[in-house]
C-alpha cells in the first residue's frame, strides 16, 4: 500500500495529461466500434442489404456507398489523429516524470555520505536510476492508460457483439481464454 501511494503521488503533476491519454483511449473505442458498423453497413450496402440505406433514409445504392465510404475515410483520418494525440501526450508525461524522478534520485544521492554511497557499486546505482525510473514512468504514463482503454475496448466489442450475435459473443468469450 505504501508503493501505492508514492506511485500515486509521483504521477499527481501529470494527472490531466494522463487523463485526457485516458479520454482518447476512450474515444479510440467508440472510433473503433463506429468503424466496425460502418464497415458493416458499407459491405451489407455493396452486397444489396437496404437495412442500412433505409435506416440513414437513402433510396439510392450509390449514395449510400459513397456516404458510408466517405464516413469510413473520416474514421480513419480521426483515428489517426486521435492515436497520435495520445501518444503525444504520453510520451510527454513519460518524459517528464522519468525526468522528475531522476533528480529526485541524484539529489538524494548527492546528500548521502560517502560512507553509505560507497558500500554500493556505482554501476548499480546508475543502472537502478536509468531502469526504475523509466519503469515506473512508462507503467504511469503508458501502461495503465492502455490497460484502462483495452479493458473498455473489450467490454464494448463484447457489448456490441452481444446486440449483433449473442451467441457467438458468449462462445468467443468462453472459448478465447481457453485457448490463449
Amino acid at each position: 500500500m505504501k508503493y501505492l501511494k508514492w506511485f500515486i503521488n509521483a504521477s499527481k503533476p501529470y494527472k490531466w495529461t494522463l487523463f485526457i491519454s485516458v479520454v482518447c483511449n476512450l474515444l479510440l473505442v467508440g472510433i473503433s466500434l463506429s468503424y466496425v458498423y460502418v464497415s458493416k453497413a458499407l459491405v451489407d450496402t455493396a452486397t444489396g442489404g437496404t437495412k442500412q440505406l433505409e435506416a440513414f433514409g437513402f433510396t439510392n445504392v450509390r449514395n449510400g456507398l459513397i456516404f458510408f465510404g466517405v464516413l469510413m475515410i473520416a474514421i480513419i483520418i480521426v483515428q489517426i489523429g486521435l492515436r497520435s494525440a495520445k501518444n503525444y501526450l504520453q510520451t510527454k508525461a513519460s518524459v517528464k516524470l522519468r525526468n522528475a524522478l531522476r533528480q529526485k534520485q541524484f539529489d538524494g544521492l548527492l546528500r548521502i555520505s560517502n560512507d553509505v554511497r560507497s558500500k554500493f557499486h556505482s554501476g548499480d546505482i546508475l543502472n537502478r536510476i536509468q531502469d526504475d525510473t523509466s519503469t515506473t514512468a512508462n507503467t504511469s504514463c503508458t501502461t495503465i492508460p492502455d490497460l484502462v482503454g483495452t479493458a473498455c475496448q473489450f467490454i464494448a466489442a463484447f457489448i456490441y457483439l452481444i446486440c449483433i450475435e449473442a451467441r457467438l459473443a458468449w462462445v468467443l468469450v468462453v472459448i478465447l481464454p481457453v485457448g490463449v
